[in-house]
């Protein structure tokens, strides 16, 4: 049984040989047999080893910076937008619901990137372009990223800040996973840590950048433009810099939408501490979005009167 291949069952005749590439795409399980005896041969080749292999050959530091300030690039286009620019904005559209109408924004958000996330992870993987498989979804995150941030600040309804803080949500993880994929993709199990350490410690110091440059203009529209140029200059850098090679048809299998939603599943009785580390990973974001994200604003400004204990 395949189950990322439609759960596809294949009941073997006596004589039968099944043959199929060891990699991930092909998990099975061998259902018990009623009688007679199985011969399983496991052999480690494909036919195109290049992008079954790990990586080998070490990254530069150079390499290794402008990965990271990529991602911070991102983490900027994201982080900032959601506690300092999306929070008065909602205000002013709506002083009356502005809790209620900032959850709405909130939430569509949230769905784009629910589905951006895995979706462009899975149609990446499967890209055959000549810029490889990571560049072209690079291209597109940016586009997608840079239209919805102008759409936000343009809108002048909750509804169309809902629509963009959606797409911004959505290409901006189109860019994360593209990131997140390039690192085994392109770096040396030996050089991983290091190389996730170095992205990892520029994300804080990318959001408090970010607070620090919006907070600097009145105007949310140069706010929001100050963000956009951090975003398409690192973005861009990293993709007119970064090598992929193309991927050959036919080594990773078609994008099958029930293969894609079955692989979600994953038996929490026998995977025990993947289900702790994503219900922890789960709480962890359910309390930044619902504490120090859009709401912690309309805690500072409705209920601790700050305006009022620090004039100007």
């Amino acid at each position: 049984k395949f189950p990322r291949l439609d759960n596809l069952v294949y009941k073997p005749k006596a004589g039968d040989i099944a043959i199929f590439p060891s990699n991930y795409i092909y998990e099975h399980a061998s259902l018990p047999m009623q009688s007679g005896t199985k011969y399983c041969v496991v052999v480690m080749t494909d036919i195109n080893e290049s992008f079954h292999q790990e990586p080998t050959q070490r990254v530069t530091l150079g390499f290794q910076v402008l990965l990271a300030l990529a991602t911070a690039g991102v983490t900027m286009s994201l982080f900032p937008v959601l506690s300092l620019l999306i929070p008065p904005q909602v205000t002013r559209l709506d002083p009356q619901n502005t809790a209620s109408s900032l959850a709405l924004v909130l939430a569509v958000g949230a769905a784009g990137a629910l589905i951006g996330n895995p979706l462009s992870g899975a149609l990446s993987d499967r890209t055959t372009s000549r810029l490889g498989r990571r560049r072209p979804w690079l291209l597109v995150g940016m586009a997608g990223s840079t239209l919805g941030l102008i759409l936000l600040s343009q809108s002048r309804s909750i509804t169309l800040m809902a629509v963009a803080w959606f797409m911004t949500q959505f290409f901006s993880n189109t860019l994360f996973v593209a990131y997140n994929a390039i690192l085994p993709d392109h770096v040396p199990v030996h050089q991983r840590g290091t190389t996730q350490s170095i992205v990892g410690i520029t994300a804080p110091a990318a959001m408090l950048l970010g607070n620090f440059l919006v907070t600097q203009v009145d105007d949310l529209r140069l706010a929001y433009a100050t963000i956009l140029i951090v975003l398409v200059t690192f973005t861009s850098l990293f993709v007119i810099l970064y090598r992929e090679a193309q991927l050959p048809r036919g080594v990773i299998p078609p994008f099958r939408l029930s293969a894609f939603v079955a692989s979600f599943w994953v038996n929490p009785r026998q995977n025990p501490r993947f289900t702790n580390t994503w219900v922890m990973w789960f709480v962890l974001w359910c309390a930044y979005y619902l504490g120090t994200g859009g709401f912690f604003f309309l805690y500072v400004q409705n209920i601790t009167g700050y305006t009022s204990l620090f004039p100007g």
